[in-house]
């Protein structure tokens, strides 16, 4: 479902305000036009139509 048109000012507001609500929030939410849009993986990946899968890291990935 790619976008062809999109409004620019819409987009600058909304990385303006994509911040936390609260100090530790974790709701990864932005406020657009005076509602609130929320940005987590599943809204994207919903919006996408991408199923969320869990990849399995082994330590060799990571510093452990």
């Amino acid at each position: 479902m790619p976008v062809d048109k999109y409004d620019l000012d819409v987009v600058l507001e909304f990385y303006a305000n994509a911040w936390p609500v609260k100090q530790g929030d974790r709701d990864l939410r932005s406020k657009v036009r005076g509602k609130w849009i929320p940005y987590d993986r599943n809204t994207i990946n919903d919006f996408w139509e991408i199923p969320f899968k869990w990849i399995k890291m082994s330590c060799v990935h990571m510093v452990c």
